[in-house]
């Protein structure tokens, strides 16, 4: 996929960016693109092929970029694609669930698109299956956020309308402010962007 900002190759058995990675890519545009200064160290959380990542750097909103994503290939895929765009020296990869990751307070913005829908008969996919309910990786990936970012430090998260808005809401609101939220209707659901900043 060749893109005005950058190359992006999808290796097999990686996720491909869909709908959802446009719509957060769409509303980080809208919201942090102008910044006036790059923050220093930024989160790919559950980097995939590392697309977000790669944007943030790609339009100077990040420095640096820390990929983060349990499965080796992903972490191959993004490393091709730094390499692609030469921006290796401003990204560094990290193989490990997110619940596992040990950084501590020093992330000024974390973006993630975990897996986020529900198990079913039809599917086991890792990349968009988010556990029994759908939210359980999405909370994972808030309480991981909430972690590693500085206060006040912002948070973008993708999840569904067939994850349980609700129970992802509630626990967001307990650890972060809710700035803003985004909704796009996707054929047979409704996919959020909420962006939060760290209590």
């Amino acid at each position: 996929m060749n893109f005005e900002w950058a190359t992006i190759a999808v290796y097999d058995g990686v996720y491909k960016p869909g709908d959802d990675t446009w719509f957060l890519i769409g509303v980080l545009k809208e919201r942090i693109i102008d910044c006036s200064k790059s923050l220093d160290l930024c989160m790919d959380l559950g980097c995939g092929t590392g697309v977000l990542g790669i944007y943030l750097i790609a339009h100077n909103v990040c420095k640096r970029v820390v990929f983060v994503d349990i499965d080796q290939r992903a972490l191959l895929n993004t490393m091709y694609n730094l390499s692609l765009n030469n921006m290796l020296y401003k990204g560094l990869t990290m193989g490990c669930r997110a619940r596992d990751l040990q950084l501590q307070g020093g992330v000024d913005l974390v973006v993630a698109n975990p897996p986020y829908l529900p198990r079913d008969e039809y599917s086991e996919d890792p990349t968009v299956i988010g556990g029994r309910y759908g939210f359980e990786s999405v909370i994972e990936f808030i309480d991981t956020a909430w972690r590693v970012l500085k206060e006040n430090a912002p948070l973008f998260l993708v999840y569904s309308s067939l994850s349980h808005p609700e129970v992802i809401e509630s626990h967001l609101s307990r650890l972060f402010n809710i700035v803003d939220r985004f909704s796009k209707k996707f054929f047979f659901e409704e996919i959020y962007v909420v962006e939060a900043v760290k209590k």
